[in-house]
């Protein structure tokens, strides 16, 4: 017997009886665009490397100072240690940077003391007082100079395999959903996705070596941006405040170009933004260029920041300073190269081979990244407001 009902018929009847669904055929998704680093790193120059290792040779800068490395308290002290015996030869002169004093190099070390003419007058030197090369002098007929020069440095990284499987059966992969779109392009677009970000926070936070995993084969990971900079890694562990950014940006553009990047959290950015000054404004071209906001920041020395809000420096949420949410990145990207294998960049490839019942699609890639002159680079950590 059917059930009949009685009264009027209403709309939440209809809806969750026989109703068509309303919906979008968009799936909206939550995190495009995060892979901000990567991005503008492969809109510049790659290069194809023919082995799992690369290799390049740098010529490191000719160090602007030496310092003395223990207390002369009497004035008159002729043989003299210093952090970097090589850097003065016979016949450079050393000033003092604390007194002023000159002192002529009468007798380079290979190894240990550096034999000095004390100037006139002549003072205390205390350890860690820093001595700038002046220049050099000669007598008359004198005869030819002691030749210096900079060892080349050997720097290297691996070729990292990233790879992302999609398995999905042909049934599954044919059902039509209710957003009008296929199972099988979702879980492409979202393999997509995840590649991007492994990739990305590779780029920023990998750390070179090599694991072996469960079934004792050699797994390679690449070095990645943090483990690259050593000269300006700036442990704030404190709140960030506008006199010590602005400190520290001196030494963060000692070397390399004027104009550099800035990947921050949203919560950094805002604290920077914050000291106001009419010094962060839209840069229009470059935010057209990337497809995310990036906002031209002119520090007080006239330098230039371009200011990219990263949505993986963040902790457990937005408002975490913890973890990746205390970081900032001054990038010079001068000292960073994409690299791949011969043939393996990052691909997609659909319908790998399999006798199952099923399709295999794949993204593929043996990439790493050429690091060059550290110094040109930044790094700040522990930011805690």
């Amino acid at each position: 017997m059917p059930t009949i009902q009685s009264g009027q018929m209403l709309t939440p009847q209809i809806v969750a009886n026989f109703a068509e669904y309303d919906v979008s055929n968009v799936i909206f998704d939550l995190d495009t665009n995060i892979a901000r680093f990567t991005k503008i790193l492969s809109k510049l120059p790659s290069y194809p490397a023919d082995n799992i290792l690369f290799y390049h040779w740098s010529t490191p800068e000719d160090p602007k100072y030496i310092k003395a490395t223990i207390d002369y308290p009497n004035g008159n002290e002729t043989s003299l240690i210093f952090d970097n015996p090589n850097y003065a030869k016979v016949g450079d002169v050393l000033i003092n940077q604390s007194t002023r004093e000159q002192l002529y190099v009468s007798v380079a070390p290979i190894t240990g003391a550096t034999t000095v003419v004390r100037g006139t007058p002549s003072y205390a030197i205390a350890k860690g007082d820093v001595f700038s090369l002046l220049g050099s002098g000669f007598p008359e007929a004198s005869s030819v100079g002691t030749g210096k020069h900079l060892e080349e440095e050997e720097k290297w990284n691996y070729l990292q395999i990233f790879k992302e499987d999609i398995d999905i059966s042909r049934t599954a992969a044919n059902v039509k959903l209710r957003t009008g779109a296929n199972m099988r392009d979702r879980l492409d677009r979202e393999a997509g996705r995840r590649i991007l970000r492994r990739m990305e926070l590779s780029f920023l936070f990998g750390k070179r070596g090599t694991i072996t995993d469960a079934n004792s084969k050699s797994v390679r990971l690449m070095g990645g941006v943090e483990e690259f900079i050593t000269s300006n890694a700036h442990d704030v562990n404190g709140v960030l405040t506008e006199d010590y950014f602005d400190k520290m940006l001196l030494q963060d553009f000692q070397w390399g170009s004027s104009e550099k990047y800035l990947f921050a959290s949203a919560l950094a950015i805002n604290k920077i933004t914050s000291w106001g000054k009419g010094r962060m404004e839209t840069d229009v071209g470059r935010t057209e260029t990337y497809g995310f906001a990036i906002n031209k920041y002119l520090t007080s020395q006239g330098n230039i920041l371009y200011v990219v809000e990263h949505p993986l420096l963040k902790g457990a949420n937005a408002q975490d300073w913890t973890g990746f949410g205390g970081y900032m990145f001054v990038i010079d990207f001068d000292s960073f190269k994409k690299r791949y294998l011969v043939n393996s960049d990052l691909k997609f490839k659909e319908n790998l081979p399999t006798s199952d019942d099923k399709h295999i699609d794949q993204y593929l890639g043996e990439i790493g990244m050429d690091r060059v002159n550290e110094e040109k680079n930044a790094v700040y950590r522990g930011i805690t407001g």
